[in-house]
C-alpha cells in the first residue's frame, strides 16, 4: 500500500482556489476597470470588482468603482505651482522611472507649499503623492498620504477635496481587505458628498461601500448600498455606471442557490445594454459575469465559451489602453477554469499567456494570482518543487502589493505543497498564517480544510475537531459549491481518521456529489479516491473498486502520474480481495511499467511482489517465485525490512504449496530476522 501520508495528500489535498483578484494596477486608469476585468471570478470563488481591481471572494465579482481624486487645484504659490506642474507631467508619462521621479517632485512641491503656508496646495501634493505611490504598487504609502491629505483639506474647509480623499481611502483600504476601516472612510465621505451635492461622487462611494460590505459578508447592506447607487446613477443618466452597478447586484444574487435565478436575466440585460452603448469594456464585463454564473451552475464549458467571447471583444478593442490588462485577465480566467476542470495542458497554455502579459506590462496585482494558480496546476500534477517556486513568487509579490488575499492564497498553496512533501509541521504553519489574512469564505474554508488534513496526519483529533468546528461555523455561501466541497471533504477526512469508516463513506459520497454539481473535476477526483479508501476501510472492496475506477481517468487527464499509480495499486488490491486475479494482474503490470519507466525502485518492488502473489493464487508457482526473487533484492537495496520480510514469507508460502518444505523452512527462518 502507498504510505498513509501519501494517501492523505492525494485524497484530501486542498488544491486551493484564489479568492480575490487584484486587477493590474499600472496606472490610474487601471483602477477604473469595468466589471469583468475587474471581475475575476476566481471561478468558483468568485469575486467582485467592477472597476478597480480587487475581487472579493464569496461574491461573484467584486466590481470596484474607486473614486479618483479630482484634478488638484493648485494654489498660486509660484515655486510650489511650478514644481507641482513638473511633477504632474512626469506622472502623466506613467513609466516606472517617471513615476519615481514624480514622487520626488510632488514631495518638493509639498514642502514648498508648506513653507508658504498654502495648506490646500500641500494637500493637493499629498493627494498626488498617494496616487503616484498607488500606481507604483506601494499600498501603505498610498494610504498614509491620503490620510494626511484628508487632515489638511479638513483644516482649510475644502469639503470636495476631503470627500474625494476619504472615498479614495475607502477604496484603498477595502482593496487591502481592511474592511472595517474602509466602511468608516466611506461613511465619512458620504455626508460630505451629499452636502456638496456631488451625486456622482456619492454614487461611487455607495458602490464602494457595497463592495466593502460584500467583503464583510453583510449582503443585505451591500445590496442596499448598490440599490442607492443605482438610483443615483439613473437620475444622472449615467448609463455605463448603471450597467456596472447592476452587474454588482447580480453578483449578490449569485452567492446563493435561492437567488441565483435572478442573476441570469439581470446579466443578460446588462450585456444587451453594453452592446447598445457600443462599449466593449462593459460588454466584456457582462460576458465575464455570465461566465461566472455558468461556472457556479456547473456548466464550465459554457463559461469557457463566454470568457473566450470576452477575449475576442477585448482584442478588437486593442486601441483602448486597458486592452492588454483585459486580455491578461481573460487568459488568467481561462487557465483557472481549465485547471479546475482537470485539463492541465489547456490550463498551462492560458496561464502562461497571462503570465507573459502581466510581466511585460508590469501588472503585479494580476501576476500574484497567476503565479499562485500555476503553483496549483503543478502541484495537482505532482510537481511539488515547481509548485513551491511559483507559490513563493506569488507570496513575495503579495507582500509588495500589500494584498492580504493574494498572500493567503499563496500561503495555502505552500501548505498543500508542504503536506505533499511530508512536512506536516510546515503545512500547519502555512495554513495558520493564511487563516487570519482574509475573512473570505473560500479562503477560510481551504485553510481550515488544510489544518484538518494536517492534524489527521499527526493523529491530533483535538486540533482537527477545533478546525472542523470553525469551518462549519463559517458564514456559508451556499452558491459557492467548491468552497462547500472543501468543508464537506474536511468533515469526511476527520471522520475517516477519527470516526467509523461507514460515517466517512457517507460524507465522502456527499463531497463527490457537491464537486460534480459545480463541475469541479479536481475536487471530484480527490473525493473519489478518498471514497474508495474509505470503502476499503469499511470492508467493501466492490464499492472501493467502483470509486477507484471512476477516479482513474480524471487523474490521468490531470496528468498526476503519482495519483494515477496510487489508484492503480488500489484497483489491483481491490481486485485481489475480490479474487479477480486477471484484472489484478493486468493492473499490477501497468504499475510495473510505470515504475520501470520512472526508475521508482520501491514501486517496482511492490508491483513485482503483488504480481508474484497473483501467480501464486492462480497456481503458476514458477512465475510467482521468479517475481518474488526479483522483488527481494530491490527491498534489500532500499533497506526496506518489512518488504524483505514480506517477500521471504511469500517465497516460503509458494514453496510450501509445491511441497518443498526444506526451502519453505529456509525462507521462513530468513524472514524471522525482520520481525
Amino acid at each position: 500500500m502507498i504510505s498513509k501520508l501519501l494517501n492523505v495528500f492525494l485524497n484530501y489535498a486542498n488544491f486551493t482556489k484564489r479568492t480575490a483578484f487584484a486587477f493590474p494596477k499600472k496606472n490610474a486608469a487601471h483602477r477604473n476597470l469595468p466589471l469583468a476585468i475587474a471581475a475575476k471570478f476566481i471561478f468558483g470563488i468568485a469575486s467582485a470588482s467592477l472597476v478597480c481591481g480587487l475581487f472579493s471572494a464569496a461574491t461573484a465579482q467584486r466590481r470596484t468603482v474607486r473614486p479618483r481624486p479630482k484634478p488638484a487645484a493648485r494654489s498660486q504659490s509660484s515655486a510650489g505651482e511650478k514644481t507641482f506642474d513638473e511633477a504632474a507631467a512626469l506622472f502623466g508619462e506613467n513609466t516606472k522611472d517617471s513615476l519615481e521621479a514624480a514622487l520626488i517632485k510632488f514631495d518638493e512641491a509639498r514642502q514648498l507649499y508648506a513653507q508658504s503656508g498654502d495648506k490646500k496646495g500641500e494637500a493637493d501634493s499629498l493627494t498626488m503623492l498617494g496616487r503616484t505611490y498607488s500606481n507604483l504598487g506601494y499600498a501603505e504609502d498610498t494610504v498614509k498620504n491620503f490620510v494626511a491629505a484628508v487632515a489638511l483639506y479638513r483644516s482649510v474647509g475644502d469639503k470636495p477635496g476631503e470627500a474625494s480623499a476619504l472615498s479614495n481611502l475607502g477604496g484603498l483600504t477595502r482593496d487591502l481587505s481592511r474592511y472595517d476601516e474602509a466602511v468608516k472612510f466611506y461613511q465619512a465621505a458620504l455626508p460630505l458628498m451629499r452636502e456638496i451635492k456631488d451625486k456622482n461622487g456619492e454614487a461611487k462611494a455607495l458602490n464602494g461601500l457595497g463592495e466593502t460590505y460584500l467583503g464583510l459578508k453583510r449582503l443585505d447592506e451591500a445590496l442596499a448600498s448598490f440599490n442607492q447607487a443605482l438610483a443615483l446613477y439613473k437620475t444622472l443618466d449615467a448609463k455605463k455606471e448603471v450597467i456596472r452597478t447592476n452587474l454588482n447586484i447580480g453578483s449578490i444574487y449569485s452567492t446563493s442557490e435561492a437567488t441565483r435565478p435572478n442573476a441570469l436575466p439581470l446579466y443578460n440585460q446588462q450585456l444587451a445594454a453594453a452592446r447598445q452603448l457600443g462599449n466593449p469594456t462593459l460588454e466584456g464585463a457582462a460576458l465575464q459575469s455570465l461566465a461566472y454564473f455558468y461556472d457556479q451552475s456547473g456548466e464550465k464549458q459554457k463559461a469557457i465559451e463566454l470568457v473566450k467571447n470576452a477575449l475576442t471583444v477585448y482584442r478588437k478593442n486593442s486601441k483602448d489602453p486597458l486592452s492588454q490588462a483585459q486580455i491578461a485577465f481573460s487568459f488568467d480566467t481561462l487557465g483557472y477554469l481549465y485547471y479546475r476542470m482537470g485539463e492541465r495542458e489547456n490550463a498551462l497554455t492560458n496561464l502562461e499567456a497571462a503570465l507573459d502579459i502581466a510581466k511585460r506590462e508590469d501588472y503585479p496585482f494580476t501576476l500574484q494570482y497567476v503565479l499562485g494558480t500555476l503553483g496549483e496546476v503543478y502541484l495537482s500534477a505532482g510537481n511539488g518543487a515547481k509548485a513551491v517556486e511559483f507559490f513563493n513568487q506569488g507570496l513575495s509579490l503579495a507582500g509588495q502589493t500589500g494584498t492580504k488575499r493574494a498572500a493567503a492564497y499563496n500561503l495555502i498553496g505552500l501548505g498543500n505543497a508542504a503536506l505533499f512533501g511530508n512536512k506536516t509541521a510546515d503545512a500547519l504553519r502555512f495554513y495558520n498564517q493564511a487563516l487570519p489574512l482574509s475573512n473570505d469564505f473560500a479562503l477560510q474554508s481551504r485553510a481550515l480544510a488544510g489544518i484538518v488534513r494536517a492534524d489527521a496526519v499527526l493523529n491530533d483529533s483535538n486540533g482537527a475537531l477545533q478546525a472542523l468546528r470553525q469551518a462549519q461555523n463559517l458564514t456559508v455561501n451556499d452558491g459557492n459549491f467548491e468552497s462547500v466541497f472543501e468543508i464537506v471533504n474536511a468533515v469526511a477526512v476527520g471522520r475517516s481518521q477519527f470516526d467509523s469508516p461507514q460515517n466517512a463513506v457517507q460524507v465522502f459520497a456527499e463531497a463527490v456529489s457537491t464537486a460534480r454539481k459545480s463541475g469541479y473535476k479536481i475536487g471530484e477526483a480527490r473525493a473519489l479516491l478518498s471514497l474508495g479508501l474509505a470503502y476499503e476501510k469499511a470492508n467493501n472492496p466492490q464499492k472501493a473498486l467502483e470509486s477507484f475506477n471512476q477516479a482513474l481517468p480524471i487523474w490521468r487527464k490531470i496528468g498526476n502520474a503519482l495519483a494515477e499509480t496510487t489508484i492503480l495499486v488500489e484497483i489491483g488490491n481491490s481486485n485481489l480481495v475480490l479474487n479477480q486475479y486477471q484484472p489484478a494482474l493486468e493492473t499490477f503490470n501497468q504499475v510495473l511499467t510505470f515504475a520501470q519507466n520512472s526508475n521508482d525502485q520501491s514501486l517496482r518492488a511492490l508491483a513485482l511482489n503483488n504480481i508474484g502473489f497473483v501467480y501464486w493464487k492462480t497456481g503458476d508457482n514458477n512465475r510467482a517465485i521468479d517475481n518474488y526473487n526479483q522483488a527481494l533484492p530491490l527491498y534489500e537495496n532500499l533497506n526496506d525490512r518489512q518488504g524483505q520480510r514480506r517477500a521471504l514469507v511469500n517465497l516460503a508460502l509458494v514453496y510450501e504449496t509445491t511441497g518443498d518444505k526444506k526451502k519453505a523452512k529456509e525462507y521462513r527462518k530468513k524472514a524471522e530476522r525482520f520481525k
